[in-house]
């Protein structure tokens, strides 16, 4: 709408300035939620799981190969090596929610128009801030989920290596407490 001092929806509260108005959509997918963390997690344990099978089935596929080496070297037959098919493994990407929002430009008490070339570069500003704002939230949920899993190994080395021997250390000093006041 060019033209909006005449326009009856429009409610000035003081004095009507000349200018122009512009709005740009900035709508954008985040990922930052608890469900997507959720997930993401999920998933990236999974295809931890999924990348752990995998080379234990590449070892199994080596030994066969250098096996089968070995019985053509014996037999003088031509060895041609198999890679194996070895699908790629990868996490999903995170379930994300649209965001909108509304970036404002005026030129009011300017008495001008926005050229073509100023609402190409503010379009351009916009886009630019939309693909930022996703890349920095995919990065920043990315540093969540690995520090999580990475607590999560720090926690089961414990149970699995220090949590017995600290508490054979907690015996060892309740049996001592105890045989001290005995005496």
């Amino acid at each position: 709408m060019k033209e909006v001092v005449r326009e009856p929806r429009i409610h000035f509260y003081q004095v009507p300035r000349l200018g122009s108005y512009l709005a740009i959509r900035l709508e954008y997918n985040s990922c930052l939620s608890v469900e997507a963390y959720n997930d993401g997690v999920r998933d990236s344990l999974g295809c931890r799981e999924k990348l752990r099978e995998q080379d234990e089935a590449k070892r199994e596929h080596e030994e066969k190969e250098r096996d089968r080496k070995e019985e053509c070297e014996g037999n003088e037959q031509e060895y041609v090596h198999d890679d194996g098919n070895w699908q790629d493994i990868t996490v999903k990407p995170f379930t994300t929610t649209k965001v909108q929002y509304v970036v404002c430009l005026n030129t009011l008490g300017q008495d001008r128009e926005f050229s073509a070339e100023q609402i190409r570069y503010a379009l351009d500003t916009v886009r630019l801030y939309r693909d930022e704002w996703e890349r920095i939230e995919v990065e920043n949920l990315s540093k969540d989920i690995n520090r999580k899993l990475d607590n999560m190994d720090a926690e089961r080395t414990y149970r699995e290596v220090h949590e017995p021997m600290d508490a054979s250390e907690a015996e060892k000093k309740a049996e001592e407490a105890v045989s001290l006041q005995e005496q």
